[in-house]
């Protein structure tokens, strides 16, 4: 997710015995992240990731609102999407829609 700017979130479903997301995939979900936020314009945009099971939705918090801890946040730098050749990827988008929070999710897969 965009650090501190309205956006999606996007959600890497991973094999259990897959240790560490390698550095191309990370860049290609922040890619994503930011397409699909308020800083989709920007040059340089924070984006703050972690594993699924350290976010969490506070009871009665407004929609798309979320805590997270255990993160670490990389800068997406828009040279970054020359880096990222399309042939080489491996995520593909499973699905897409929205939450019950009306917060738009991305699901992608790792392959």
């Amino acid at each position: 997710h965009t650090k501190d700017v309205h956006g999606s979130h996007v959600v890497l479903k991973m094999d259990s015995n897959i240790n560490n997301v390698p550095d191309e995939i990370l860049l290609e979900a922040a890619r994503l992240a930011v397409l699909h936020s308020k800083a989709k314009n920007s040059s340089n945009v924070p984006v703050d990731y972690c594993q699924i099971r350290f976010v969490r939705k506070p009871s009665g918090s407004n929609p798309g609102f979320v805590i997270y801890s255990n993160n670490k946040t990389l800068l997406f730098k828009k040279d970054y999407v020359q880096a990222i050749k399309p042939g080489n990827t491996y995520i593909t988008i499973i699905s897409g829609g929205y939450d019950s929070d009306n917060q738009v999710i991305i699901n992608v897969n790792i392959s």
